[in-house]
């Protein structure tokens, strides 16, 4: 069984909540992040952690500031911790 690192969920939760944002699907955003859809979908659900060339392109294309990324990634891992 893979491990889930919480730093790697919270930050696959706020890229979701990034994506869905911009009303785009996993399917819709794999090809425009040069990523699988696969991979994406490791990366979100928290079983690989986002390189950070990767949220820089999620922030691209969603237009959410990196740093909009980071914080919600860091409020979603506080709550889960709490």
């Amino acid at each position: 069984m893979t491990s889930i690192d919480p730093s790697s969920a919270a930050m696959g939760q706020a890229v979701r909540g990034a994506l869905a944002q911009a009303g785009l699907t996993q399917d819709d955003s794999a090809p425009l992040l040069n990523m699988g859809l696969n991979s994406l979908s490791r990366r979100i659900n928290g079983l690989l952690p986002f390189k950070w060339p990767e949220l820089v392109q999620v922030s691209t294309l969603t237009g959410v500031p990196l740093l909009d990324l980071v914080t919600n990634a860091e409020r979603i891992a506080a709550k889960a911790a709490a």
